[in-house]
């Protein structure tokens, strides 16, 4: 966790120099428990927690900005100086994105019953 949220600091202070601190735009989905607005209206959870204390460390003060999904990768997608999380990486996203590192690792899992053959081909 110390190591990631090293990594993170380094890669975000590089897009913090290179950029104006107000041009920097922080994006992200409601996803509880990992991303929710508390009874403050104020982003909280783990992933904003982390996110917000490498803020701290770079001691900048931006506002994570809780957006539908489809909006959230829109901006990210087509405006520079906007950091989505999170935003699982995968090979169509990698031609799209540059990344600065892992906040939390994740493995999904899709379950079936072993009658259903409609949704995949069964595994061999």
């Amino acid at each position: 966790m110390k190591l990631c949220l090293f990594i993170l600091s380094i890669l975000l202070s590089k897009i913090a120099f290179c950029s104006s601190i107000d041009e920097i735009k922080i994006v992200t989905e409601n996803t509880p428990p990992y991303i929710y607005l508390n009874s403050s209206g104020k982003p909280n959870g783990l992933l904003a927690e982390r996110v917000n204390k490498i803020l701290d460390i770079l001691k900048l003060k931006k506002e994570i900005q809780i957006l539908p999904w489809e909006s959230a990768y829109n901006n990210a997608l087509n405006n520079k100086n906007t950091l989505i999380f999170p935003l699982a990486k995968n090979k169509e996203r990698d031609k799209l994105f540059k990344y600065c590192g892992v906040i939390i690792n994740v493995r999904s899992y899709f379950y079936k019953l072993k009658s259903r053959t409609d949704m995949c081909p069964p595994n061999k």
